[in-house]
């Protein structure tokens, strides 16, 4: 039987491959009632696509809301004991830097863009923090788990 030509033998095509049945004489010709249930299973969910693109949508619009709100805020960081500030908005842009001159020496170049980037990291660092925060509060607002929003 394993060599014996299937009646009405049929050609199926797949990019780059072309086989018969009669290349798996061992497929049983009606399909695994489990793998039918599993199939059936999947297609009775899609009565709910309608709703999950709905949610979709929802999810797209407030996330579109959360990320102009966070352009708009900003964070502030200092480094070198207050001598330099560095303020961020909710994109990690650099807004602003304000440099003590009554703190820190002006002509000592190098320890002056040490403590510049000292505050902008730091700034960046808590824009991030802030930044995961708010994602945090609109996953759970829409029921996802932690982690599942971008930017968390």
């Amino acid at each position: 039987m394993r060599n014996k030509k299937w009646e009405g033998d049929s050609q199926f095509i797949i990019p780059h491959f072309a086989f018969s049945i009669s290349h798996f004489p061992s497929l049983p010709l009606a399909p695994c009632p489990l793998i039918l249930f599993f199939m059936l299973d999947a297609l009775k969910n899609l009565g709910s696509l309608p709703g999950l693109m709905a949610r979709a949508k929802e999810m797209q619009e407030k996330m579109k809301q959360v990320q102009d709100d966070l352009a708009q805020k900003q964070f502030a960081s200092d480094a070198g004991a207050g001598s330099v500030t560095a303020v961020v908005n909710g994109r990690l842009e650099l807004v602003k830097i304000r440099i003590d001159k009554d703190k820190i020496d002006p002509t000592d170049i190098e320890l002056l863009e040490d403590v510049i980037v000292a505050a902008v990291v730091s700034a960046q660092a808590k824009a991030a923090a802030g930044i995961q925060e708010e994602m945090g509060k609109v996953a759970a607002g829409l029921g996802l788990p932690p982690g599942m929003m971008p930017g968390m």
